[in-house]
């Protein structure tokens, strides 16, 4: 597993919001890949997971809570939707 700054508490909130999701996602994955328009699809299913099923004042709340920046809650994204098989 890939080595987080982000707390286990919130990397587990953001795996139990997606796998909760999961069938959905599954569903948006081919529409996203054949709608285009993205420069790396992996960031832009995290992020549009993200802005879906997680509640963004919790995740935006992170950068102070736990000294993060956007690039260590696009790893936790993308790393939640690999453990889930999603990527």
């Amino acid at each position: 597993m890939v080595k987080m700054k982000m707390s286990k508490a919130s990397y587990a909130t953001i795996v139990k919001a997606f796998e909760a999701n999961k069938e959905k996602i599954q569903k948006y994955i081919p529409e996203l890949k054949a709608a285009g328009g993205y420069n790396d699809f992996n960031t832009r299913l995290a992020f549009d997971c993200a802005r879906a099923f997680l509640d963004l004042g919790w995740a935006c709340s992170l950068y102070e809570a736990e000294e993060l920046n956007d690039t260590h809650l696009k790893t936790a994204y993308i790393t939640a939707l690999k453990e889930l098989k999603l990527l």
